[in-house]
């Protein structure tokens, strides 16, 4: 009696004590309650199936954040799981005990057998060493550069000293003005660039000439080929500017006065009177408006009409003078005292140009006695040559087309004290830079060899990489990177880099991706699509790169652009290849 209420009494404990065991862990598919992890022992065996889960007390699918350990593997993601962490039943880690995947960051990490794949706008590799009391920082990742359209990859370094490069094998990366020289005052260090700022230059505005900066002496070898690149970006976009030309010089040519400067009057006429022919010419002071100027979007002038007759129509154009008449001399019969045109009234070749430099004209219908403001829309490209010098500001001769009779209008003139004529103008500023190399035969003196031109830009609104490839010449010892700006520029220029070029990487396939495993072999393609896939272009060289080659190997070829021939080197010479018996 006494063993069995003992026995009762041991159920009584199992029973409370299995009742306050906490469901902390659970283990399928034969499940086991365990109070605290360091019950699960040697005791329990090997778990062959199911799973564990620490998290929320919500079930998978219906909410449950926490971690899930299981086999047979889990999906999430259209993929499957062995380990996992969620939140609200979103994957944020994932890893695979079959093929090592592993899904992280919510998917911006994903590493497998094929690769390393980040995703997203960040810097996601971070890079921090420190020697003494020098602490630099290196960020590796993707962003999108001001201006630019789609992301680009890319380092920011920082904590570097003024004059420290980020690459230095070989590399022109100036970190400061320190290892430039100016000719003038208008370069600066920036904090806007593609690499935040660590090596940019900006070039403030030039208010007149030209500006030079120019680099280090760069240690070369003679007869190597080498890349030149740097990012450039011009800060001056297509911004319109307005301008209202007032300064005006103008007289009327009267047929029928022709030896009498008619200057002194305050109006000019434009078409045929009683008497005879009437022209006018006019100029416009612009001076004003910046040689530079990239475009002239609108140009109108306008004059303002006091009195007209007009029989029929009238139609009056302008068109460019060659003369530099002078107003208070010219006549109908002479553009200055001494001098006359080569046809009287200014209509000859030699005097203006034969076609109106104005898209549209004043036109009248008939009527008279008309006071109101008119406009001749000037061609926009010819204002531009009158204002850069292309073609020399004279003015215009303003000419009815057909100069019907008694067709004319009196225009107020430059005389008069209000309503005078104006040229109104919109144009656009874009100042040009270039970026050139210097090749010297003296690591920091000796003479000039050559100059190749690396940009010439007006106006990169973005930033743009630049790059040549140049063979360096012979006996050239070092170059100099030179930068040239003119009047008006506003750019920056960034991230400089020069280096060698072998030789091999000027052989490429047709698809442009240089192969160095597959090769046509003769004989062995018959179809002409994919042969046509699998020539080789050997090097392309002029005969003056090819000579600058050092110590060429026996048995190298090359595609010589000035003789036009496939020649290779052998018995210390060059040799032609190109069969003679003409195409095949």
């Amino acid at each position: 009696m006494d063993k069995v209420q003992e026995i009762s009494e041991l159920l009584k404990e199992i029973k409370r004590k299995v009742e306050d065991l906490p469901a902390e862990i659970r283990i399928a598919a034969n499940q086991i309650n365990v109070t605290t992890l360091n019950e699960i022992s040697e005791s329990l065996g090997l778990i062959r199936a199911g799973e564990l889960r620490v998290g929320t007390k919500d079930e998978p699918g219906k909410g449950f954040t926490g971690v899930r350990i299981r086999y047979p593997a889990m999906t999430y993601e259209g993929d499957t799981w062995h380990l996992v962490g969620v939140n609200n039943d979103v994957l944020q880690v994932g890893l695979s005990a079959e093929d090592g995947k592993l899904y992280a960051a919510g998917g911006k990490l994903i590493v497998d057998q094929d690769a390393m794949t980040l995703e997203g706008l960040l810097y996601a590799m971070t890079h921090e060493a420190t020697v003494g009391a020098n602490t630099r920082s290196a960020w590796l990742g993707m962003w999108t550069p001001s201006g630019a359209s789609s992301p680009t990859w890319g380092i920011i370094f920082s904590g570097g000293t003024t004059g420290s490069n980020l690459v230095t094998n070989g590399g022109a990366e100036l970190g400061s003005l320190t290892n430039w020289t100016q000719s003038g005052t208008a370069y600066s260090a920036s904090t806007t660039s593609p690499n935040a700022g660590t090596y940019c230059f900006k070039c403030d505005a030039i208010t007149s000439g030209t500006e030079t900066l120019t680099s280090d002496r760069i240690a070369v070898a003679a007869g190597t080929k080498y890349d030149i690149s740097c990012y450039t970006k011009d800060t001056i976009p297509e911004t319109a500017t307005n301008i209202t030309a007032t300064s005006i010089t103008d007289v009327y040519l009267y047929q029928a006065d022709a030896n009498t400067n008619k200057d002194a009057y305050a109006f000019f006429s434009v078409g045929k009177d009683a008497a005879g022919l009437v022209r006018s010419v006019l100029k416009a002071d612009f001076s004003a408006v910046p040689s530079y100027i990239n475009e002239v979007v609108s140009s109108y002038l306008y004059l303002h009409q006091y009195n007209d007759l007009v029989q029929s129509s009238l139609s009056v154009h302008a068109y460019r003078l060659k003369r530099a008449w002078i107003e208070n001399q010219a006549t109908w019969n002479s553009w200055k005292t001494g001098s006359t045109w080569s046809t009287a009234g200014a209509f000859g070749s030699d005097d203006c140009e034969q076609t109106a430099c104005s898209t549209s004209a004043i036109t009248l219908s008939a009527g008279s006695g008309r006071a109101q403001w008119d406009s001749i829309t000037l061609d926009n490209d010819l204002v531009k040559e009158m204002i850069d010098g292309t073609f020399t500001n004279n003015g215009w001769l303003l000419k009815e087309t057909t100069e019907p009779a008694l067709t004319y209008i009196q225009v107020d003139s430059s005389e008069e004290t209000s309503n005078t004529p104006y040229v109104s103008l919109t144009y656009n500023i874009k100042p040009d830079y270039s970026i050139s190399v210097k090749w010297y035969d003296d690591p920091s003196a000796g003479s000039l060899l050559r100059t190749d031109i690396l940009s010439t830009e007006n106006s990169v609104v973005t930033w743009n990489k630049q790059t040549i490839q140049a063979v360096a010449p012979a006996s050239a010892q070092s170059c100099e990177i030179i930068i040239s700006a003119t009047s008006g520029a506003v750019f920056y220029v960034d991230d400089f880099d020069i280096h060698s070029i072998a030789i091999s990487e000027s052989m490429w396939f047709e698809d442009d991706s240089i192969n160095t495993t597959t090769a046509f072999v003769a004989g062995t393609d018959t179809d002409a699509a994919e042969l046509s896939k699998d020539y080789i272009q050997f090097p392309r060289l002029s005969e003056t790169e090819r000579d600058a080659l050092a110590s060429p190997a026996a048995g190298m070829v090359v595609w010589n652009t000035d003789d036009t021939q496939l020649q290779v080197f052998y018995d210390c010479d060059w040799h032609s290849l190109t069969a003679s018996t003409g195409a095949v």
